[in-house]
């Protein structure tokens, strides 16, 4: 699992247990994301290579390519860094 960020303590040093667990859930559900992109990005390379193509089939790899996307820009959202005033909102109710 890829280590929390340090951009993501609170600026008294420490978050709320909630928020560090809260953080701990959305960096492993990103890092689960992460891996769907790539696999993805397997498929979307073979069925682009695929000679059984003949134009008038739907663009698969393209679709996949649009499944991509839409992984990395919530991969990002969801990015620690991004979400940090949402942990110092916890932070503050805590």
């Amino acid at each position: 699992m890829a280590k929390r960020n340090s951009t993501t303590t609170h600026v008294s040093g420490r978050l709320s247990n909630a928020a560090a667990t809260l953080e701990d859930v959305i960096e492993g559900e990103r890092v689960r994301l992460m891996k769907v992109h790539s696999l993805l990005g397997c498929a979307s390379i073979a069925l682009d290579n695929d000679d059984g193509h003949d134009g008038r089939q739907p663009d698969y790899a393209h679709v996949v390519d649009v499944a991509r996307d839409m992984i990395h820009e919530t991969t990002v959202r969801l990015d620690s860094a991004y979400l940090q005033r949402f942990y110092e909102r916890i932070q503050e109710k805590n």
